[in-house]
């Protein structure tokens, strides 16, 4: 039986001479991997493109309780991007935030909400066109809502210190590397108190960006075991020295 859904590309990998498996977090069935036979042959017209990180599907599936790998019947874009192919950043973003996404998205199950969140805000990802360089510190901050961790909304002229285990602002520094400075447990408070439509006013130097990210990353390492090394993390890096 066939199935209409949309997704969202996570990762993909070669199968065979002419076909590749791809991991797609779905709308219906959360995350699954499916087969595209024949997508690397020259009569496939370049559908291949189709699949990078955080593209977004509409797809015709078989599906199949408890297979490893299910069957796909056709694909196509269920949303055509204007920036994002021309921008070496925000390829390098959504890079970034698929590796992310590949290693906490584990349920084989929909979850319509998380669904949205994500599919939405890569649209919007797309025809943004001021703060775009703090897009992903802002898509996780807003993705551990759904994840069941985000920060807590303690934080006031006595809780200053923001506890990377606990989630909660507490009012002294601890002996630990797990208790963050005022400094950057104020950054992450404001960052937690910004929507998308406000992200041009979230105003960071280059340095507070990277010292952020990798307080994030660290924020999702202490909630999310998979998340370990991210490979894409140096890419990331590199492109917003240059």
């Amino acid at each position: 039986m066939l199935h209409k859904t949309r997704g969202i590309v996570l990762h993909h990998f070669k199968y065979s001479n002419s076909s590749i498996i791809a991991h797609v977090y779905t709308e219906k069935f959360g995350r699954q991997s499916y087969i595209f036979s024949g997508i690397r042959n020259k009569r496939a017209k370049g559908k291949i493109n189709y699949l990078q990180p955080l593209y977004l599907l509409e797809l015709e599936v078989y599906y199949k309780q408890k297979s490893n790998i299910q069957r796909i019947s056709e694909f196509r874009p269920a949303y055509n991007f204007h920036t994002i192919p021309y921008s070496i950043i925000k390829q390098t973003e959504l890079l970034f935030l698929a590796e992310i996404l590949y290693r906490c998205l584990k349920e084989e199950e929909a979850n319509a909400d998380l669904f949205e969140f994500i599919f939405s805000s890569i649209q919007y990802f797309d025809t943004l066109e001021n703060g775009e360089a703090d897009f992903h510190l802002l898509f996780l901050m807003q993705l551990t809502k759904y994840l069941g961790f985000f920060p807590s909304k303690n934080y006031n002229e006595n809780n200053k210190y923001f506890d990377l285990k606990e989630g909660i602002y507490f009012n002294r520094p601890s002996g630990n590397n797990e208790r963050l400075d005022e400094r950057t447990s104020r950054l992450i408070y404001l960052l937690s108190n910004t929507n998308f439509k406000e992200l041009g006013q979230f105003k960071i130097t280059a340095k507070e960006r990277m010292q952020v990210l990798e307080t994030i990353i660290n924020y999702f390492q202490h909630h999310i075991i998979a998340v370990k090394s991210i490979k894409s993390l140096d890419v990331l890096k590199a492109v917003f020295e240059e």
